[in-house]
């Protein structure tokens, strides 16, 4: 077995990164993978903390592969990085499993449901499962490349921290596996990892805005040291323990082949190595899900935690790991066979995105809808991160675009609207009060314009409105089996028509039918029920 030790690392990317590569997809995907390949097209900041590694390693990625659609050619980027984490993984297992029983392991993981669905588009969660890999990887080796090592160990923590600020979260890990050589290798580790943060001065030099490049480092907009402030309660006692316990049960779910973590942990809990082990799953696992403070009954806060699990799951497989050391070659190897056959068969269908075009639709019918040269405030990661990117393929064409969080955007439509009344201003995906709170201060009235609405200045004749239709989105897996991204993009469409039953209301006509359309988008999340037009009374049905 150990003449096939080599080739293990090998049998774990090749067949992952086709699979990642087949199934990944064709564009960009709803959230924040439009923003991510927007930075890497222009080498520009993203959303907050700005991600500054993966725009330059994005650019050089798209320089290197230039055949195809952006957005694709960044979703393999991320196909390549989480097939080289599996890899690394296959690596790290090989030290407590023979080859096979290893590389079968890491196949686990790769199909796992964060890692495989993170690996299908343009984010930084693949990076980060490579760059946690790497430095559990060299944590352990020879004294004699001690040296080259914590360099390398150095480095590798800076840059990752710029990849994605959560690597903090493995320096308990680190520590206690580095214990014993701190003393003499501290110096090193320092100045490298000063060096691969250094990275972080592409966010000032590219803004030109010192107060600003702080605000985006440290998300202020976001909440500095919690997730996302708008998800985010206070903590109590039960809500602490929901989140603990989520953080593990749900290992179960996401990779089955980490469930045995326990197991692992208990046989080996004299081992330094597992002590190290348990510190990184516990700092990944129940403290990073305690400090969002997340209500896990909201299904949008959950969804916003599938990539959390990616990194506890990982060092969860290397704890199973244990669990099989103990046992014959031929029963390990099948153990995690099984376990393969079991993830592959939960996943397969949920993380098949080839033909899932619901993110590009959408956001190509909005920017239908904005004429060149206008303007639009945009609510709604999708929305605004899709038509960004939209943008940045057209350069020519100027729309400006600004998000909810950006400062006084009534102040600013009022400004606008003075300075140039005849430019056209939109707003994209917000809810009636804000429209309306938007509008107020330059005494503008609001246009229903298909799924956009036009601020219209004080006095002016609102335009025709025109028929419209929100395009017919292509019917993906994703879309019939209503996977958590699809439904953000499903919802947005279903709100669009929500709206125009609203304001066609409030306006005194008949909103009977975009209410029904609304929900028939999504009942659910709507709760609007089917009545004749003459009793149709949408105010029965909660509003959103």
């Amino acid at each position: 077995m150990k003449k096939l030790a080599p080739a293990a690392p090998w049998a774990v990317f090749v067949p992952a990164f086709a699979v990642y590569a087949f199934t990944a997809y064709p564009a960009i995907a709803p959230r924040d993978s439009a923003d991510l390949a927007s930075a890497a097209l222009t080498l520009g900041v993203a959303h907050p903390p700005g991600y500054p590694l993966y725009s330059s390693l994005g650019r050089l990625w798209l320089a290197l592969i230039p055949f195809g659609g952006a957005a694709y050619r960044l979703n393999l980027l991320s196909a390549a990085a989480g097939s080289a984490a599996a890899a690394l993984l296959c690596r790290l297992l090989m030290r407590r499993l023979a080859p096979g029983a290893a590389a079968l392991g890491a196949l686990c993981f790769a199909f796992a449901a964060g890692p495989w669905k993170f690996a299908e588009l343009s984010e930084m969660y693949s990076l980060h499962a490579l760059f946690i890999c790497a430095l559990l990887l060299l944590a352990e080796g020879e004294d004699g490349t001690q040296a080259r090592r914590a360099a390398a160990t150095g480095l590798l923590f800076g840059a990752g921290l710029v990849n994605h600020q959560a690597l903090i979260l493995l320096a308990p890990a680190l520590l206690w596996l580095w214990r014993g050589r701190l003393a003499e290798r501290a110096s090193t580790l320092a100045a490298f990892t000063a060096a691969g943060l250094g990275l972080e001065l592409f966010v000032l030099v590219r803004l030109g805005d010192a107060p600003l490049a702080w605000r985006v480092l440290t998300r202020a907009d976001y909440g500095p040291f919690e997730l996302f402030k708008g998800f985010s309660a206070p903590l109590s006692g039960a809500g602490a323990a929901r989140l603990a316990w989520a953080s593990l049960a749900g290992l179960a779910v996401v990779c089955p082949f980490a469930a045995l973590w326990p197991v692992g942990l208990w046989r080996a809990r004299k081992e330094p190595r597992a002590v190290g082990l348990a510190l990184a799953l516990a700092a990944f696992g129940p403290f990073f899900f305690m400090m969002t403070r997340f209500d896990l009954s909201s299904w949008v806060a959950r969804t916003v935690l599938e990539p959390a699990y990616i990194a506890p799951a990982l060092v969860a497989c290397l704890l199973s790991a244990e669990a099989l050391a103990g046992l014959p070659e031929r029963a390990a190897t099948s153990a995690a066979a099984a376990a393969l056959v079991l993830t592959v068969a939960l996943n397969a269908g949920a993380a098949y995105h080839r033909d899932d075009f619901l993110a590009y639709d959408y956001v190509r019918d909005l920017r239908a809808r904005l004429p060149e040269h206008s303007a639009a405030i945009v609510k709604g990661d999708t929305a605004l991160f899709g038509l960004k990117y939209l943008n940045c393929l057209d350069p020519a064409v100027t729309r400006t675009l600004r998000g909810t969080l950006d400062e006084d955007n009534p102040g600013w439509v009022a400004a606008s609207l003075a300075r140039e009344p005849d430019r056209p201003i939109f707003a994209v995906g917000m809810p009636e009060a804000e429209l309306e709170a938007l509008a107020a201060p330059a005494g503008a009235a609001l246009s229903v314009e298909g799924p956009v609405v036009r601020i219209v200045p004080r006095g002016a004749a609102p335009p025709p409105a025109p028929g419209w239709e929100l395009s017919v989105l292509r019917r993906s897996r994703s879309f019939t089996r209503r996977e958590s991204y699809a439904r953000d993009v499903i919802l947005a469409r279903g709100f669009a028509h929500y709206l125009l039953g609203g304001l066609t209301e409030r306006a005194g006509g008949d909103p009977t039918l975009e209410y029904v359309r609304a929900a028939a988008v999504d009942p659910e999340d709507y709760m609007i029920e089917w009545q004749p037009a003459k009793t149709y009374n949408p105010r029965r049905a909660p509003r959103r």
